[in-house]
Order: structure tokens, then C-alpha cells, then sequence
């Protein structure tokens, strides 16, 4: 069910996958509004950020089979888009896109869980941070393992996720008065 479920994400053009985040987004900021103050939102958010670390670890680690035959580890930043910008599959832009989207949630909600009393800046870099050590070290177990293509562009990718989610985070919705 769950492998279903992500094949169907997973193959979401890049204009219905960005909908989807948005409006996840928009609800998930409506919600903290709403229901900020409620004793139950801060178990809620721990049970879909350990969720989602499950479906981060289905998805890059647990899914997979091992593979002799896979190329060499690409370790040079941003190798995807000079692929792409020479005529190589285009493909590549949309599993990049779904990258950032798979470490989006992961990022708002550990955010979210941080104590409201640091910064903004203090909160977002150690989500991010956080996000990009866990990244590189599924890109280890995959290395390790022969269970994917190694990229340095997929932590980029995740770890910009992280951050988006976090930034998203940091938003305040509601009417302040000023004096």
C-alpha cells in the first residue's frame, strides 16, 4: 500500500506536485493557527515527523535492491544540470524537483518541534544542517550497499527541501496589532 501510494507521488508532474505542497502548506499553517494552543498538536507533529523519517528511509533505503552494476558515486555539485543543459534526459529536473519535495515535510515539522524561543535564522540553519547530515548519510548507506546512484545533487536537493520546509515553517499567520 505504502509502496503505491509513493509510486503515485513519486510520478506527479512537477505542476501537480507543487499544487499538492501548497496546499499541504496553506493547511498545515491554517492548523498551527487553529490549533497551535491545543496540548495535542505538539504529539500530532511528532507522529508525522517520525512517519515521514519512515517514508524518507522507504523511499531512499528500504525499497531498494542491491545493484553491482550501478555507475560510479557522482560527487560534483550541480552534475545534473549540466546534463541536462546537454540534451541528456530531461527527466532528471522532475526527480530533482521530487528531492526537495521528499525533505519539504521532514523540514517543517522538525522545525516546528524546536523551541519558539530561538531565532528564525537559529531555527532553519539547524533544521537544514540537520537535514543535509541525514542526506549524506543515506548517500553513504546507498553507496555502501550498491542501493542507488550516489549524487552529491540529491543532498543539495533534500537539503534545500529541509529548508524550504523549515522557512515555510517560520511563517506567522494571524492579525498583530501594532501600537
Amino acid at each position: 500500500m505504502l509502496q503505491k501510494v509513493f509510486l503515485w507521488f513519486y510520478c506527479l508532474s512537477i505542476k501537480d506536485a507543487s499544487i499538492l505542497i501548497i496546499l499541504v502548506s496553506v493547511a498545515y499553517l491554517f492548523l498551527r493557527y487553529r490549533l497551535n494552543q491545543n496540548r495535542l498538536w505538539r504529539s500530532v507533529i511528532v507522529i508525522f515527523f517520525l512517519a515521514w523519517l519512515i517514508v524518507i528511509a522507504f523511499a531512499t533505503i528500504m525499497d531498494r535492491t542491491p545493484d553491482a552494476g550501478l555507475m560510479s558515486p557522482q560527487l560534483l555539485p550541480l552534475h545534473s544540470y549540466r546534463a541536462v543543459l546537454a540534451g541528456e534526459n530531461r527527466e532528471i529536473l522532475r526527480s530533482n524537483f521530487m528531492n526537495v519535495v521528499l525533505f519539504y515535510p521532514v523540514g517543517l515539522l522538525a522545525c516546528e518541534l524546536l523551541p519558539k524561543k530561538w531565532s528564525r535564522a537559529k531555527r532553519i540553519i539547524l533544521v537544514t544542517a540537520l537535514f543535509v547530515l541525514l542526506s549524506s548519510g543515506i548517500e553513504a548507506c546507498q553507496y555502501c550497499f550498491a542501493l542507488g546512484q550516489v549524487e552529491a545533487d540529491d543532498v543539495l536537493h533534500n537539503g534545500l527541501g529541509a529548508l524550504i520546509g523549515a522557512a515555510v515553517c517560520t511563517i506567522q499567520i494571524g492579525y498583530v496589532p501594532r501600537h
